[in-house]
């Protein structure tokens, strides 16, 4: 006989975002707190491109089959290392970094490559490091400056991508668009997000 199973009724979608001002906030307290001045790099990619935290972490300058990479010449983030297969629900497609973004990523980028000894130059490997080794938890140093920044255990990293979107939803970017931009179907991003457009119901509000 085939069991009969019931899968658990969805949860609601998340709700929490952060305004520019906490955002602000927040990136003020890790350039503050010590040892905590490398998740500057991690919001701001989390922020202005809604990548999820494991997919930052495994990001590189250079393509490779183990983690994303950064593009700088197209000013495009491929979020899937080559050959990289993923789950139809964690889809990594590659984004267009922002202008503002894409100014730091090379600033990084430079303050990455160093000279050594022999006369060549060397870059590290990873984006978002921490004494040049690619970081594996970050959650301790985020609860820290969550903590600096009068923040609650609400605020996450994932909440960046959360905001991202919201954001995106706010200012009436093309849904195809935006949920290209963050890996999700058009479905699950009006599903989520398009309740907080301003203009959301408005045709409805005015139709007699």
């Amino acid at each position: 006989m085939v069991p009969k199973i019931t899968l658990p009724e969805k949860g609601d979608p998340r709700q929490r975002w952060m305004t520019r001002q906490e955002v602000a906030r927040l990136l003020r307290a890790a350039r503050r707190e010590k040892q905590c001045q490398h998740l500057v790099r991690l919001i701001m990619i989390g922020l202005y491109t809604g990548t999820r935290l494991s997919a930052v972490l495994n990001l590189q300058w250079m393509p490779n089959t183990n983690g994303g990479h950064v593009d700088l010449d197209r000013g495009v983030i491929y979020r899937r290392a080559e050959g990289e297969r993923v789950a139809h629900n964690k889809r990594r497609t590659p984004v267009k970094a922002p202008p503002r973004l894409l100014r730091f990523l090379r600033y990084w980028k430079a303050r990455d490559t160093v000279i050594d000894e022999t006369g060549k130059k060397v870059s590290l490997r990873y984006v978002v490091t921490y004494g040049g080794e690619k970081i594996a938890k970050p959650h301790k140093a985020f609860r820290t400056i969550r903590k600096a920044a009068g923040f609650g255990d609400d605020v996450t990293p994932h909440v960046l991508r959360h905001t991202r979107a919201t954001w995106l939803a706010q200012a009436g970017i093309d849904v195809h668009e935006a949920a290209a931009s963050l890996g999700l179907t058009v479905e699950e991003f009006e599903r989520t997000y398009s309740h907080a457009d301003p203009e959301f119901q408005k045709a409805a509000a005015n139709a007699f």
